[in-house]
């Protein structure tokens, strides 16, 4: 049986209204196949719609609309007849349909914008949305409070980092995603493929729907009313996060790069009023980020992925903010001796993603005062579940643990933060290596063994596959305190060390390994902190404050002070003042507090603190065997035992629909080709998705006037990095503010530069005061002016960092190489002998020629085999006579033919 997935063909809607009904018509991108809804607006409380099933052609839609704009017009006396249909909208989707106090209202996207291609799989990103009331009778009881919770619910910017595709499960991970489904899930229940269709009538083909991810479906609350009741193409999967993709350059081929990050909606919120995690194990700030590498060929696409994740320390804990502290302190709300909730975290995880599971801690060991614990706490709470969590799995499915303080590791006198990373991230990914699709690998064996080959070879032996290629057995796991700072660069750094793995796997290098200062590293650090911020600004309300650059070198402290004083104040705006409406926003639109007449509201006393929303016996839906506590020691699926280490999720894969696909009639429903290449639009190229909304190495990142193109090659100096990186930057005018107090009067060189969101060494609300007394001491090496031709190449990046923020000194050298770097020899001026000589040649060259070697040059220059050479039937004097003192000059003709035959025969060679 050969299976294919199947795609949402509903992507343009047209929105017509009558008096009693709305009608949406929805069809394919080219507007071949046609589906209609029909909505009861006479009920007011309730949601009638109906969905006839029925595939329509253009010509048949035409006569539908028809007849219902002739069924539908009205005639009043005195007045022309009017069409009682009325277009309303046009849209690319439904998000779903909410309800408050009153009727339901319909949510479109309005607009869209393609952020990504994975294959032939388009992204999109939700650009804007559209509200239609749907009742007909507007009588309202509660008009106050149901204006209220609209203005709530529209207050989530669903422009902001929502995505989907009609054609990717996006809430799943691209290993999962080819993954072959084993059961469909039906009213009855989960039924196996092999009993779904009887033994006689088994199709040849077999397509698809995966059940997406409830974990990251954003809009599972929205569709939850009609998902049962219309056709599933009208349904589309938004999760919410960050998409970013990027092409990798290697001499014409591209590689393409997407990174994807998707935010669990369980136990959702904001930085301080979501910590730890709840009953059912979820934990706060989950994140599950995968890296795609693409490579076209002549045998089909080559890919290779690998999925990391993010989340807050799996225990009962929280901050308390009431009181005004730059550090709020952190004690433990409920004590768990057995670890039942981050038991049930972990056991989510095994099922996820397979064993074993590397869990990395970055919050401090110790603490400077010994008498009260702070982010200890938290390695205290983490080590302790662990231990008591692994005496109950086997050996070689253990959790496995690594500590690593690098806050204490950056205020060191080498600063090794990177290099003690790097050594976790090869030994955790040795263990669970990548996805590979391609059945045996595109790597030779290097002669050159190093440290990184060790890794590698222990990589190969656990997860290579002749037949299969490789999966990816297990998960990276990375905290800290916040999981937005520290945990980015972590991550980063892992996924730059995977980044070796997955090129050296499809053959692009001969080393798993990507140095920093190399175009592909540098598109990769820009995509890292271009999610940290997303992803702090989403839990944290601000940019990320401490970057990769932060913990690679020393940055001057003085220069960051702006952007401390700036970001404190938005993140204390954000956590004092804002951040309980974007709680209840955040409540509200997921479904997680639902409004009824007659109850207290969201924003009524008794919900002050939403932790009664997810405790267990406050639901009132929640399934009676949830309530049951899972035995104490066996806190894992016993189904995972046959499977570990491979992911439960993969080897029992469900699908939502299921269907024999043999005739022809379902081809659209495949045609993935036409909505990627769209060959019936004409475009120009420079609007191209491909061209205009990607990031290319070499446009993007490789310096100018170099002479090595590989996107693998260090290079000595950052080129184009710093400029887009200042040009990308923007700054607020309170930035710019202090900004330009602070600069005044800096040490030698006038002004140190604005830090902006990519400044250097900025400092985190749980890391500022343990910093501050670093921060104050001023290193003086970084006042000191250095020239750039004594420094050593590993050391130009950070002198060309230190003039390009002090924009008052620039040289040519600052620009451009020199020719010796470049081509091996240095250009001089010539010495005085050679210059005589070169003047006396010029000066021959102007009295033999004149004004006629322009006409040559013009009329009669011809090249041969890359040499000018003058055509010798264009007549031109030789010698200027006046020069030999003769008024004129006879040649005969015999001795021109014998010139120009010594001539001719002399070229010819």
């Amino acid at each position: 049986m050969h299976f294919k997935e199947l795609s949402r063909c509903i992507q343009r809607i047209i929105v017509y209204e009558t008096r009693e009904r709305f009608f949406v018509l929805g069809s394919n991108d080219r507007q071949t196949h046609f589906r209609v809804l029909k909505i009861n607006r006479t009920e007011p409380y309730s949601l009638q719609i109906t969905d006839d099933g029925r595939v329509y052609d253009p010509k048949e839609i035409n006569d539908l609309v028809r007849m219902m704009e002739d069924g539908n017009k009205s005639k009043v006396r005195g007045q022309k007849i009017r069409s009682g249909l009325q277009k309303v909208a046009s849209a690319y989707g439904i998000i779903g349909f909410v309800r408050f106090l009153e009727g339901y209202y319909m949510i479109l996207i309005k607009a869209r914008r393609k952020v990504a291609s994975i294959g032939y799989h388009s992204i999109y990103k939700v650009e804007e949305t559209q509200m239609i009331y749907l009742p007909l009778i507007d009588i309202r009881e509660n008009g106050a409070e149901e204006a209220r919770y609209l203005k709530m619910f529209q207050a989530v910017d669903l422009s902001a980092n929502f995505y989907y595709s009609y054609s990717y499960d996006l809430t799943h991970t691209f290993q999962y995603n080819v993954e072959i489904p084993t059961h469909v899930m039906t009213k009855n229940g989960r039924i196996s493929i092999k009993d779904f269709f009887p033994s006689d009538h088994v199709p040849s083909t077999l397509g698809y729907i995966s059940t997406p991810n409830e974990r990251f479906l954003w809009n599972s609350y929205l569709t939850s009313p009609v998902k049962e009741v219309i056709h599933e193409d009208w349904v589309l999967n938004i999760i919410h996060g960050f998409v970013d993709h990027g092409n990798i350059c290697n001499y014409g081929i591209s590689i393409l790069l997407t990174l994807i990050a998707r935010r669990s909606h369980k136990y959702a919120g904001t930085r301080f009023l979501k910590r730890g995690l709840d009953f059912d194990g979820n934990v706060a700030n989950e994140v599950e980020t995968e890296q795609i590498l693409t490579s076209g060929g002549s045998y089909g696409y080559e890919t290779t992925s690998f999925v990391q994740c993010r989340g807050s320390v799996p225990s009962h804990w929280t901050q308390d903010i009431s009181k005004m502290v730059p550090k709020p302190p952190i004690y433990v709300e409920l004590n768990d001796p057995f670890a039942i909730s981050a038991g049930r975290h972990f056991d989510d995880m095994l099922q996820r993603f397979g064993s074993p599971i590397v869990c990395v801690n970055l919050v401090k060991k110790e603490n400077k005062s010994k008498r009260r614990k702070h982010e200890s706490i938290l390695t205290d709470e983490l080590t302790k579940s662990i231990s008591y969590l692994n005496q109950f799995l086997p050996p070689a499915n253990r959790i496995q643990y690594v500590h690593f303080d690098m806050a204490k590791c950056r205020k060191s006198e080498n600063n090794l933060v990177m290099h003690h990373l790097h050594e976790i991230a090869y030994q955790a990914l040795a263990k669970t290596g990548i996805f590979y699709n391609r059945k045996g690998y595109s790597w030779y064996k290097s002669k050159d063994q190093n440290r990184y080959s060790k890794f590698f070879e222990t990589f190969m032996n656990l997860h290579h596959n002749q037949e299969n290629g490789t999966k990816q057995t297990g998960i990276i796991r990375t905290n800290c305190v916040d999981c937005l700072d520290r945990t980015n660069t972590a991550q980063f750094v892992v996924g730059k060390c995977a980044l070796g793995f997955q090129l050296f796997a499809m053959g692009f290098i001969d080393q798993p390994v990507v140095e920093f200062e190399t175009d592909a590293a540098r598109m990769l650090e820009a995509m890292y902190e271009s999610l940290g911020d997303t992803i702090a600004i989403q839990y944290g309300g601000s940019q990320l404050i401490h970057r990769v650059k932060c913990y690679r070198k020393r940055t001057n402290q003085w220069s960051s002070k702006a952007n401390d004083i700036t970001q404190t104040i938005r993140r204390y705006y954000s956590n004092t003042l804002s951040d309980a409406d974007k709680q209840m926003m955040i409540n509200l639109f997921l479904g997680v507090f639902k409004p009824v007449s007659g109850r207290p509201h969201i924003w009524d006393k008794e919900y002050a603190s939403d932790i009664c929303l997810h405790l267990p016996h406050m639901k009132q839906d929640i399934d009676k065997s949830g309530l049951l506590l899972r035995h104490n020691t066996q806190w894992w699926d016993r189904r995972l035992k046959k499977n570990l280490p491979l992911p439960l999720f993969y080897s029992e894969k469900n699908c939502d629909i299921a269907l024999a696909v043999d005739d022809e009639e379902f081809n659209y429903r495949f045609d993935l080709y036409t909505e990627h290449y769209r060959p019936f639009e004409l475009q120009y190229f420079n609007e191209c998705f491909a061209y205009k909304d990607t990031s290319h190495t070499v446009r993007d990142y490789m310096p100018d006037f170099c002479s090595e193109y590989s996107p693998f090659a260090v290079r000595d100096w950052q080129g184009k990095w710093e400029e887009q990186a200042s040009s990308k930057t923007k700054t607020s005018s309170l930035q710019s503010f202090f900004t330009s107090i602070t600069s005044v009067g800096s040490v030698v060189g006038g002004g140190s530069g604005a830090g902006g969101s990519g400044g250097g060494s900025e400092k985190s609300g749980e890391e500022s005061e343990s910093e501050s007394e670093e921060d104050s001491e001023t290193n003086s090496e970084e006042f000191e002016v250095v020239s750039l031709m004594d420094l050593n190449s590993e050391y130009k990046s950070d002198a060309m960092e230190k003039y390009a923020q002090n924009m008052e000194y620039q040289n040519f050298q600052t620009f451009f190489k020199s020719s010796e770097e470049v081509y091996g020899f240095a250009m001089k001026d010539p010495k005085f002998p050679k210059m005589k000589f070169y003047s006396d040649y010029v000066i021959s060259s102007d009295r033999t020629c004149g004004d006629n070697l322009s006409v040559i040059m013009k009329r009669g220059s011809v090249y041969h085999n890359g040499i000018l050479k003058t055509d010798l039937n264009i007549y031109a004097k030789a010698f200027a006579i006046q020069e030999y003192g003769f008024d004129q000059l006879y040649v005969s003709e015999e001795d021109i033919a014998v010139y120009e035959n010594f001539i001719a025969c002399n070229y010819s060679d």
